[in-house]
């Protein structure tokens, strides 16, 4: 992780600044009056990358940014400081502009007047944004060293208000042309499309899409070269919360000299942002079109279009590998150097891993790759038509290809009974292969059938097309796993990686926000997601790894059955103010084996006003702001807390002597149903709590009790002169179980 603190002042430009020059110093923006309790957020990010042993003046759009002082980069070699940062009008400043122009307007009109009116309409334009998401801009300096290693990297800023989301930042090594950056017509007019633009190849262009707006690109092309035209936008940003369907649809065309249209494209298989392949059949001058396919814009359309004779891939076979054993995979692709490529898995774990590329292969794109705890056979091998002698036993993991429309892979097992998985990876491999499962037994009945399974930790696909089966069979007896495209279509790209055996289960944890603000002595709420597999419905503990780190987590036990649970993460009070990288991970128990996972850090994003989707991210950061005003809550009773249902339960809370004054009170955060907090008694050392279960509360079942700590205006003043209701935190998380 790499970050990057502003030194010296930040130059302030509202979009109000020449107020003073037209004589309105009150108009002035007192920062002392914002609100504190909106975190940050990014909107965008333009450009969306930059090429390495270059400056680039990016431009960070969203709300909530003003003091934003420090710029965060996941990996090394990026450096960034901020430069500026700029906010539109609030409705007082407006209405005092509208009162000078009035004024303006009555006056003799002098070309000075007539340029402060003009003015004046400009400002006033922008009084209400098309999206006060997008409305603060911040503009940094980004440096990218010449020894940084191209990829995607993660973007934040951060101030005293906390840390903003994660946005990705692509780093390469073509040249970059960037488009100048675009803003919405005043009269929110469609964006008039301006002449075409030339650009040598290849190139990486950077722009934005505003409404109704095409963009027009012009490049040289040889006879006999193979153009790639790959746009990154779904990819940049993928989930927008108020358009549909939830992401800017970009769409390609490319024109040869004669202006005939030769190559289209809007989706790349899956995946919403185009890619166009063109093999140049005669010398001249090609014309590139970009646009959104509804002809909507905004200026968080944001986009890179690379373009070139430059390699790409397409697909890889096989799809995975075999930890501790070398893999040949066959490349297929445009513009590949080498067809082939051999992956050492001596050294990788089971789990998912981009496709590790010789150093002469620099693709514009990546592909995903399996490394699993047993050998694959191939297809050929393992595919049985009929029921017959060479029926394979259990567990087995094949990989195949659906190569000729309406092919059915047929596999014979001999199963000797309990639950058994099939399961297959494709679409979350990049394979475009909408698979599609069968289980039938030794008399031909169907005893299992899946055709889409939602895997919540592959967030960005648009459709999650591979299935699963956990099946509880009798033994002793032969069945066939039938494989099959589910929409008929096929290709030497149609493969898969299929598993069929006993049950293996496992877990993975989510947690998110991937970034939180506490403060030194303070608790902050964590989320955390529980992705079981192949029925493993044990408890599972999460904790923070390595002892030193100056933080600890409470309530990190997710009981047995839980899907879901809130924890707090506490902040020691030595622990210094900054960014801390922080690493959580988590176990749990299949019989006498231990399972040891490394939790996953996530943001949720919502997709077109309905649908929320936990979006991964690189890193999970703290950071630490402040001090808590009490020093360190500590939780002096046994825990779980065992309420009983119709009853009560106590907990001693120490250090609350803020709460036993009265100055504080605390509240339940989103308590579980039937569970209240009836009292909070005075204590010499604290405060004792104590919670109620009502008579008809479903148990036993257990979990975490959140509790806010809030101000508590004084008595007997007038409302007027109160301090405002604010929240200050959260005590850490006290486990309860519901008994009867």
């Amino acid at each position: 992780m790499r970050s990057s603190k502003s030194s010296g002042p930040v130059k302030t430009r509202w979009i109000v600044s020449a107020f003073c020059l037209l004589g309105w110093p009150g108009l002035c923006w007192r920062p002392a009056l914002l609100a504190q309790t909106n975190a940050p957020r990014i909107g965008y990010v333009y450009p969306a990358g930059g090429q390495v042993g270059t400056t680039v003046l990016v431009k960070v759009a969203g709300q909530y940014l003003e003091g934003v002082d420090w710029v965060l980069f996941t990996g090394d070699g990026l450096e960034a400081r901020v430069i500026e940062y700029t906010r539109p009008l609030n409705a007082k400043q407006a209405e005092q502009l509208r009162e000078q122009l009035m004024a303006l307007q009555k006056a003799p009109q002098d070309p000075n007047t007539r340029a402060q009116i003009a003015h004046i309409r400009q400002l006033l334009a922008t009084v209400r944004p098309p999206n006060p998401a997008i409305a603060e801009i911040i503009t940094l300096e980004v440096r990218i060293r010449p020894d940084s290693t191209p990829g995607v990297r993660q973007l934040r800023c951060s101030g005293r208000r906390g840390p903003t989301n994660p946005v990705n930042f692509l780093v390469g090594r073509l040249p970059e042309y960037n488009e100048p950056p675009s803003t919405l017509p005043q009269a929110r007019q469609p964006a008039r499309s301006g002449p075409p633009v030339e650009v040598a190849i290849p190139v990486v262009i950077n722009g934005q899409i505003l409404p109704g707006q095409v963009d027009r690109y012009v490049f040289r092309a040889q006879q006999g070269q193979v153009i790639v035209a790959a746009v990154a936008a779904r990819s940049l940003i993928p989930y927008l919360a108020d358009a549909v369907p939830g992401w800017f649809q970009a769409r390609l065309s490319l024109f040869d000299p004669s202006g005939k249209e030769v190559a289209y494209c809007d989706d790349w298989r899956f995946d919403p942002d185009p890619v166009i392949c063109y093999e140049v059949r005669q010398d001249g001058q090609y014309t590139i079109e970009l646009a959104d396919a509804l002809y909507r814009g905004r200026e968080d359309f944001v986009y890179r279009l690379t373009i070139g004779q430059l390699p790409y891939l397409t697909g890889i076979y096989p799809l995975g590998g075999s930890s501790g054993r070398s893999t040949q995979i066959r490349l297929a692709g445009w513009n590949l150097p080498i067809q082939e490529i051999c992956v050492d898995g001596a050294k990788m774990e089971p789990g998912l891993y981009e496709l590790p590329l010789p150093g002469q292969m620099e693709c514009i794109n990546r592909m995903p790759f399996m490394v699993d705890r047993m050998e694959a056979i191939a297809e050929q091998a393992a595919r049985e038509v009929r029921f017959g002698p060479g029926a394979r036993t259990a567990p087995v993991v094949v990989d195949g290809s659906i190569d000729k429309p309406c092919q059915v892979d047929v596999f014979a097992i001999d199963w000797p009974g309990g639950a058994m998985v099939a399961e297959v990876y494709a679409r979350r491999l990049a394979s475009p292969l909408d698979a599609v499962l069968r289980v039938l037994d030794q008399d031909g009945k169907e005893v299992g059938f899946c055709d889409d399974h939602n895997d919540i930790r592959f967030a960005l696909l648009t459709h999650q097309a591979d299935p699963y089966l956990l099946l509880n069979l009798p033994g002793s007896r032969r069945y066939q796993v039938h494989l099959a495209d589910a929409t008929g279509k096929a290709g030497a790209d149609h493969v898969y990686r299929l598993r069929v055996g006993p049950a293996m289960p496992d877990f993975d944890i989510i947690a998110w926000p991937s970034a939180v603000t506490v403060r030194a002595g303070g608790s902050v709420v964590l989320n955390l997601q529980v992705v079981r597999m192949d029925g493993f419905s044990g408890p599972i503990q999460v904790l923070l790894e390595g002892s030193d780190k100056g933080f600890s987590i409470q309530g990190g036990l997710i009981p047995a059955g839980c899907d879901s649970l809130r924890v707090t993460l506490t902040a020691n009070t030595d622990v210094n103010e900054g960014c801390h990288q922080l690493a959580m991970v988590a176990q749990g128990n299949v019989g006498d084996h231990l399972i040891r996972k490394r939790v996953r850090p996530a943001d949720r994003m919502m997709q077109a006003f309905a649908y929320e989707h936990l979006v991964p991210a690189q890193q999970l950061l703290a950071f630490v702001w402040g001090r808590w005003p009490a020093g360190l809550l500590r939780i002096a009773s046994p825990l779980p807390v065992q309420i009983p249902a119709g009853g009560t339960a106590s907990v001693i809370l120490n250090g609350a002597r803020p709460i036993a004054m009265g100055r504080w009170r605390l509240e339940l955060d989103d308590p579980p149903k039937g569970i209240g907090l009836k009292e909070v008694v005075a204590r010499p050392a604290g405060v004792e709590l104590v919670f109620q279960a009502d008579k008809q509360s479903d148990g036993p079942y257990a979990g975490n009790l959140i509790l806010q700590v809030l101000n508590n205006p004084p008595e007997g003043q007038q409302a007027a002169s109160r301090p405002a209701v604010g929240n200050l935190g959260v005590i850490p998380a006290i486990p309860f179980r519901l008994v009867r």
